[in-house]
This record gives structure tokens, C-alpha cells and sequence, in this order.
């Protein structure tokens, strides 16, 4: 560069030859056939009609079997639509605790078309704030008591105050190019940046996990990671293949001990965990897990 400070950026070249041809293979990877049409709340109802009873999601306390998400999804979805005025391109807040309601309301605002905002409950107000104002959200969905707590300028609708019981068909009507969800990086370089994650990219993230672990009806994959951070996406697939998602509680997230109970009792396929969580876990020989995945911080 120094010695030829008029050359293009594309014409100075910095790798040996060696280092290109081990990118270009790298590169090359896995092709697949992606559903262009993929939309997870319609492969999640096909499961729901053929196998209503096997379970979607545990949170440790409450067990959802695939049917009957599929029916509460439809209520909350068709009460959002007619009720509170969200619809297709609606960016929606979800401030919500660790138990299966985050992933009904998921699944209930991809059938109408509108996009989810994670919001952790341990950040901070201003950071809140930012993440609202810069994804354009209408509203924020949380619980009653959380709800007393707040104070923004912004509708807030509390899951206890929605329809859940009603026996209604609701059309998908989301497209495989709107938005699935709107995420944000963790701001360590300053404030965090918005992310717009569409249904297509979930459908190559499904393509990608079903090659990576060969996921089956009925197998477990644990949540322990923040709903906010890009880690806890790779659990969206496992309801398109009629597998379990089984969260860890916040306890159960302090408490290593805790955690290392619930995975010698419960056979699980997968489960992503930060390394200094993941390291002594993996030590642990009796575990029923088959792939442990580490992630966020630098491993040793």
C-alpha cells in the first residue's frame, strides 16, 4: 500500500497462494435445496395436524404439546390481527420471561406477517429504548408485572389480557421475503446495531441444521442462551422437524449444578452454551447430549 498508494484496494493482494486455494476450498462447502417458500409457522402447522400430541416446547415447568400450540398460536394471532392492529410489516417487542409463551407469540405473529423484537429483561431502560425506536416497533408484549414496571412511550400488551382459547383457522399469510424478526448485536462497541432476519434465512438456517444433526420427531434441543442473541436462532429449525425445544430456566442458567441435572435425565441432540459453561459440562460423562456447541468468548 505504502509503495503504491494510487492502486485499487481490489488490486493489492495480501494472501500467498496456498492461503487462497484453502479459502477457495473452505468456501466451496455443502449445497442443499432451500425451500424457497419456507415459512416456519406453516411447516410447524403441518407437524401440529399430523402429530398434535408430541411436545414443542418445555420450559421446565409447563410441557406444549405441537397441537396445542397450534391452536393457542391461532387464537393469539387472529385476537392480534383484529384487536391491536398488527399485521403484515408490524415490527413487535417481546419482553418476555424464559418459559413457552416467547415462542407462542413467535409463532403467532409469523402467521400475520409481522416481525419479532427479542428483548432481553436484564438490559438496561435506555437500551431498550434505543432497540424500540431503531426497529420501529408498535408495541411491546410482556406480562402484567413487567408491564407495571415500565414506562415508555409506546402500547404495551400484556399476555394475560389475550385471547388464547378461541377455536379459530388463521391463514399464514406471511411471505418467504418479509420479516421473521428484527435482532440486535450486543452493543460492546457501542450502541447495538439492528438486524433484519427474514423467513428465507430461516429457511437455510433449517437446511443447515438438518444436515448438521439429523433431527428427528420428538428429539430434545436445549435453549440456554439469552432469546436476544443470535445463538438462541439455531432453535427456530427444531419446530420445523417436530422436535422439542426445552428451555432452561434462569435457575437453572445460575446454577450449573442444575443444568448438569436436567441433562443426565433428558436425552438432548444439541444444546449451544458460552465456554466458560460448556467446558466443565463437557467434562461430564454422564451426560445425554449429542452435540455440545460453544459459542461467545474465546475457548482455551
Amino acid at each position: 500500500v505504502l509503495n503504491s498508494p494510487n492502486a485499487a484496494i481490489r488490486d493489492i493482494d495480501i494472501l500467498s497462494e496456498d492461503e487462497k486455494k484453502l479459502l477457495l476450498d473452505f468456501y466451496k462447502g455443502i449445497e442443499d435445496d432451500i425451500d424457497k417458500e419456507f415459512i416456519l409457522s406453516k411447516y410447524f402447522r403441518h407437524i401440529a395436524i399430523s402429530n398434535p400430541d408430541i411436545i414443542a416446547v418445555d420450559d421446565g415447568v409447563n410441557q406444549i404439546s405441537y397441537g396445542e400450540l397450534e391452536k393457542s398460536t391461532n387464537s393469539i394471532a387472529n385476537d392480534l390481527f383484529e384487536n391491536y392492529n398488527i399485521s403484515l410489516g408490524s415490527h413487535v417487542a417481546l419482553l418476555l420471561p424464559r418459559n413457552y409463551h416467547f415462542f407462542e407469540l413467535v409463532l403467532a405473529l409469523n402467521k400475520i406477517g409481522a416481525a419479532f423484537v427479542p428483548i432481553d429483561l436484564t438490559y438496561q431502560i435506555k437500551r431498550i429504548e434505543h432497540m424500540l425506536e431503531i426497529s420501529e416497533s408498535v408495541c411491546i408484549v410482556t406480562t402484567e408485572d413487567i408491564a407495571n414496571k415500565l414506562d415508555f412511550n409506546l402500547k404495551v400488551v400484556c399476555i394475560e389480557d389475550l385471547n388464547y382459547d378461541a377455536d379459530v383457522d388463521v391463514d399464514i399469510i406471511s411471505r418467504n421475503e418479509d420479516l421473521f424478526s428484527i435482532m440486535f448485536t450486543s452493543g460492546t462497541t457501542g450502541l447495538p446495531k439492528g438486524v433484519k432476519v427474514s423467513n428465507h434465512q430461516i429457511g437455510g438456517l433449517n437446511i443447515a441444521f438438518k444436515n448438521l444433526f439429523s433431527l428427528s420427531y420428538g428429539e430434545v434441543v436445549g435453549c440456554y442462551v439469552s432469546f436476544s442473541f443470535i445463538a438462541s436462532y439455531m432453535v427456530y429449525p427444531v419446530l420445523a422437524h417436530g422436535g422439542c425445544i426445552r428451555i432452561f430456566n434462569e435457575n437453572e442458567q445460575k446454577n450449573s449444578l442444575l443444568l448438569i441435572e436436567v441433562l443426565k435425565e433428558t436425552p438432548m441432540n444439541n444444546l449451544i452454551l458460552p465456554p466458560a459453561v460448556g467446558v466443565p459440562i463437557y467434562e461430564n460423562e454422564d451426560l445425554k447430549l449429542d452435540y455440545l456447541i460453544l459459542a461467545g468468548a474465546k475457548l482455551n
